[in-house]
């Protein structure tokens, strides 16, 4: 079931298109609305308080009926099939470029082997913000390189 059309009483050309003076489905004032609202399927009531009401008189129309949800094979919580197709990740990936990754990429790989960094090693330190992993020699893709 769906929602009931709007209540058009007038319809004027303005300068940015038509507008329409409606009678709001729930207590009957009108107020004017552009006619794209209409199209889309909006300007039906004069607020969104009259809105609520209407609802709450005319429960699910415009809505899913009761019981008629559409099924899905997947559901949240539960496992995944055993024959889900899982993507390639790591070197098995068809766009993984090894050794000829760029700067950021290689950040990205470190952060996922050894986390995220939250300490100073040098110092110890903690009251910082924001830490980052320095590579010592410029063997990006050696992650015992890294302090």
């Amino acid at each position: 079931m769906r929602m009931a059309k709007p209540i058009i009483l007038k319809k004027i050309k303005s300068n940015i298109g038509y507008k329409c003076l409606i009678k709001c489905l729930y207590c009957g004032k009108t107020r004017w609305v552009n006619f794209a609202e209409i199209k889309k399927g909006n300007g039906k009531f004069c607020n969104i308080i009259c809105y609520h009401k209407y609802q709450s008189i005319h429960p699910n129309k415009g809505t899913f009926q009761i019981g008629n949800h559409p099924t899905t094979e997947f559901k949240k919580g539960h496992p995944k099939p055993k024959n889900a197709y899982t993507f390639p990740f790591g070197s098995q990936h068809p766009n993984w470029k090894g050794n000829n990754a760029k700067y950021s990429a290689f950040h990205m790989r470190l952060r996922d082997y050894l986390g995220a960094a939250n300490h100073c090693e040098i110092c110890g330190s903690t009251s910082k913000k924001r830490y980052n992993w320095a590579n010592l020699t410029g063997k990006y893709y050696d992650f015992s390189d890294y302090k």
